[in-house]
């Protein structure tokens, strides 16, 4: 099978500033080098003595060019953010030794969709897009400017493919005026990290939280709410365990606020991915409560690991969650949350936790993710 030569061209992508910062594109780039030579350009401004430095290495056999710029005065910072990508650009011409980049595989339209749009007429290599920004849903509060709208629409209709990673933001993306050729592609997740083993039968019941914790988007409050609720409906024992990268000390606070004992739940900072995988392979029930989302990377990791969701039914999450591996409920209404809970705590639901994990890999693999994406290239190429 031949390999072709994939320019991941990422707005997000981790680096020293933001270490977080898209790391499920680094997914997905996993998931593509398992068929192809993959270069990954990102460009990021930090505060920096000299105005470019590149850095170069190689992950997975995934070559990775990182340009940081220097910042200034709002024009300097532009120059700087055009500069920073050609020199990436060149960096990777040289890597591949003479050979031509075939495709490029754009991640996120905004802000660098201008350079894979200048690729394609400068230099004849078509792009395809993966798109996962919120700010095209209708219930964001990130809305599009008049000029990011206009790049968009052109960017769109001149992609050999642009891949949502839901249909429910292929959608919105349509409604929005945004036409082109459109195929879905989900998220995807590392079944080495997150993956089903049997599960010692826990003395508490296990509910297990992990978001931004960014109360407005994700409702951590109410599920503290529903779960304090939950505490007096039953006798069982129980405990509340929320791992997450945002102001964890005010979730602290409000659950102590609402009468919860320190011994009833936990709430930490941010894990790594075997980390958390480690804590969805000890839970019992997994708890996503959001006021909007598009496709959460974390409920696809947690059916990789066999367990079981109860989610709000938001976004495209109906796309994931099925009568077979967890249950949707209305968003915000938390006594729903603490009624679903309950079920789950008085051992109302039979989930088979081997075949979660079973049908969440036939999804989400790098393997299937990873030649999905090669049959879009080679349908590019031919």
């Amino acid at each position: 099978m031949q390999k072709w030569n994939i320019l991941f061209l990422s707005s997000w992508y981790p680096n020293s500033e933001l270490p977080l910062n898209g790391n499920f594109v680094q997914q997905h780039v996993q998931a593509v080098a398992l068929y192809s030579n993959v270069f990954v350009l990102h460009v990021q401004s930090r505060q920096q003595e000299n105005p470019f430095e590149l850095e170069y290495k190689v992950t997975h056999s995934v070559h990775e060019i990182l340009v940081y710029y220097s910042v200034g005065n709002p024009f300097l910072k532009f120059a700087h953010h055009v500069k920073a990508l050609f020199i990436g650009f060149n960096k990777i011409q040289e890597l591949v030794q003479g050979k031509k980049i075939d495709i490029t595989h754009l991640n996120v339209m905004l802000p660098l969709g201008w350079f894979a749009y200048y690729l394609k007429w400068r230099k004849g290599i078509p792009y395809i897009i993966t798109e996962h920004h919120s700010k095209y849903l209708k219930i964001s509060k990130q809305k599009l400017k008049w000029h990011e709208k206009l790049m968009v629409k052109v960017l769109v209709k001149k992609a050999a493919y642009v891949c949502p990673v839901s249909n429910y933001l292929k959608n919105e993306m349509i409604e929005k005026g945004f036409n082109g050729n459109y195929k879905v592609v989900p998220n995807v997740v590392n079944e080495s990290i997150f993956n089903f083993s049997e599960q010692v039968e826990n003395e508490r019941c296990q509910i297990l939280h992990v978001s931004s914790l960014d109360n407005a988007i994700k409702n951590v409050f109410g599920i503290i709410d529903a779960f304090k609720d939950l505490m007096v409906q039953t006798e069982k024992p129980l405990h509340l365990h929320v791992i997450g990268d945002g102001d964890k000390q005010k979730v602290l606070d409000y659950a102590l606020s609402v009468g919860l004992e320190k011994d009833d739940f936990g709430v930490e900072g941010p894990k790594t991915y075997k980390e958390i995988a480690f804590a969805m392979k000890q839970s019992d029930v997994f708890v996503l409560f959001s006021n909007y989302e598009n496709l959460p990377v974390v409920i696809s990791e947690s059916l990789m690991c066999g367990l079981p969701v109860i989610a709000s039914n938001v976004g495209g999450i109906s796309e994931m969650i099925s009568s077979q591996n967890g249950v949707l409920i209305q968003p915000k209404n938390h006594s729903e949350l603490t009624r679903e809970m309950l079920k789950f705590v008085e051992n109302q639901y039979d989930f088979n936790k081997k075949l979660i994990a079973v049908k969440a890999k036939e999804i989400y693999s790098f393997e299937v993710v990873g030649k999905t994406f090669f049959e879009i290239y080679k349908s590019v190429k031919f």
